[in-house]
């Protein structure tokens, strides 16, 4: 029986081939390759990525929806003197402008004394611009064209000679009325810049609110006529006022107004008594209080009290 024999390689013995030994060079140089292109690559890259802006981990800004962003512009002229002193500047300005600045003159010339040159004077003035735009926000932004066309238009259906005042932006009115009886009164009309669509703030020298019905197809004639029509429902009260103030010696207030319900009115020597009229019932039994010393008051509130239980 024939036994097999293990044969024992000797791998020392084995030589690589040089095919082999070029596939290996081959991929050394490769890999060094990508490894050097790599270093490379972030070399080159890093100007780029240093230059680029780190995002932020807080809010760029504080505004919400609805803000207004101010954008207006103004024209300005800025005329230095021949020795170029900054504190010697004269401004001249749109009138819209000098109208906005009208409350900040002295905070100007002061920017104007202070500022190291005119870069800096500039960006004062546009700090001070944006405080004064912002106090005051009706002057953000200007009406549109035919804002002022509708407004001509319905002054005219009106009557120019309805209107006492009328501001510089076309947005401030008031216009006059009279009642039944002859008595002047004022109507206050601050426009916004929407109008129509807007209702615009009325005001008044009345005893009560003044409630206006306004819609989009509202004009300032049919707001005028609705201003009468609340000062005839004040007449008589007005009526029972303008009889106390004729017929007796008010006290207080010493200069009544269309609004004044209240009259303190003298008695004799050191006693007085104040009447509060309702101007929805001015002439049902007004609230009365007696004012003086208590031993002259008493007699006096007996008989008041007694009379008006008769």
């Amino acid at each position: 029986m024939a036994s097999d024999k293990q044969s024992t390689i000797d791998h020392s013995s084995l030589r690589r081939s040089p095919a082999l030994e070029a596939a290996e060079d081959r991929a050394l140089t490769q890999r060094d390759g990508e490894e050097k292109q790599t270093e490379d690559d972030k070399r080159a890259h890093h100007p780029v990525k240093a230059a680029l802006p780190t995002p932020a981990d807080h809010p760029l800004h504080n505004l919400r929806p609805g803000d207004h962003i101010l954008d207006r512009d103004f024209r300005i002229r800025i005329l230095l003197p021949p020795d170029q002193q900054l504190k010697k500047a004269k401004l001249h300005c749109c009138w819209q402008l000098k109208h906005l600045l009208r409350e900040y003159e002295q905070i100007v010339k002061q920017r104007l004394q202070q500022s190291a040159d005119l870069s800096s004077f500039i960006l004062e003035l546009k700090t001070v611009l944006e405080v004064c735009l912002k106090s005051h926000p009706e002057c953000r932004s200007m009406p549109p064209p035919q804002y002022y066309s509708q407004l001509i238009s319905e002054m005219e259906t009106l009557g120019w000679d309805k209107m006492l005042f009328i501001d510089t932006n076309f947005q401030t009115l008031k216009l006059k009325a009279e009642d039944s009886s002859g008595r002047q009164h004022v109507l206050n009309i601050k426009l916004k810049s929407k109008h129509p669509t807007e209702a615009p703030d009325c005001s008044a020298d009345l005893p009560v609110p003044l409630n206006i019905n306004w819609t989009p197809q509202s004009t300032l004639d049919q707001l005028h006529s609705q201003f009468l029509l609340v000062l005839e429902s004040l007449a008589e009260f007005w009526d029972v006022l303008d009889e106390i103030d004729t017929k007796t010696w008010i006290l207080e207030p010493e200069r009544p107004s269309r609004s004044d319900t209240m009259r303190r009115i003298a008695i004799k020597n050191n006693v007085s008594i104040r009447v509060e009229v309702d101007p929805r019932h001015p002439r049902m039994l007004p609230e009365c209080c007696l004012l003086g010393a208590e031993h002259v008051v008493t007699p006096l509130r007996s008989k008041l009290n007694a009379n008006m239980h008769t």
